[in-house]
């Protein structure tokens, strides 16, 4: 349907796209805030993409948890990788909606709105997303490729003849709100088991529970 101006892909859980930090679970020399743990872990889970043909706008909607000093989301980004192995940062603004009713440290939940130059979704090669980019320390996971051998474009890549988007009183919803039992499930098929029942207290558990979430409008 050449119409249709909104597309997504729900990832299945046995295909989750996890951006992670770099030196998660590996033996480091911590600042003192950390004292006491063995190491340090930081994921980023994303959960669904969509993408909108009429305004050139992916939507990430990602589940993130760390430590206490887990960056934004704000500060992440797509790259192309080109046919010739050149990568450059496509997109021109983000902006964050969070579907906690309170974000705490360590824990962040919603949907990451990244506009990019309508452009480059021409472009062949591999896009990728990074979380927190701005320090190059989280490790870029590949999203799609589009080029010989691969997708010949979005269109492809988002199935936009198969996939219609869901509307609820003309506006489009989508809720990432899990049961407590079904949020631990997500994160025990990502994260080490001594990383995810590390709790001492407050400030040095590694798992926050999630306040109330709420439906947030896609575009």
């Amino acid at each position: 349907d050449d119409n249709a101006l909104v597309a997504h892909v729900r990832l299945p859980s046995s295909d989750l796209k996890v951006c992670r930090w770099g030196w998660n679970n590996r033996p480091l020399r911590l600042p003192s805030i950390f004292v006491g743990h063995q190491v340090l872990a930081y994921y980023c889970v994303i959960e669904e993409i969509r993408w909108s043909r009429y305004d050139n706008r992916f939507s990430f909607y990602l589940n993130v948890r760390g430590e206490m000093d887990l960056r934004r989301p704000e500060s992440s980004a797509i790259f192309l990788i080109q046919e010739d192995g050149t990568k450059r940062q496509l997109h021109l603004s983000t902006s964050w909606h969070s579907e906690l009713s309170s974000e705490r440290p360590g824990h962040y939940k919603g949907r990451l709105d990244i506009d990019i130059d309508g452009s480059d979704l021409w472009s062949h090669g591999k896009f990728v997303f990074q979380y927190a980019a701005n320090a190059d320390d989280y490790i870029p996971v590949e999203l799609f490729a589009i080029g010989r051998d691969h997708h010949p474009n979005l269109r492809s890549v988002f199935g936009l003849d198969q996939l219609k988007p869901e509307f609820a009183n003309g506006n489009e919803y989508y809720c990432m709100s899990r049961s407590p039992e079904e949020e631990r499930q997500l994160w025990e098929s990502v994260v080490p088991a001594r990383v995810l029942d590390r709790r001492r207290g407050e400030r040095d558990a590694w798992w926050v529970e999630s306040r109330d979430s709420s439906p947030v409008p896609t575009f």
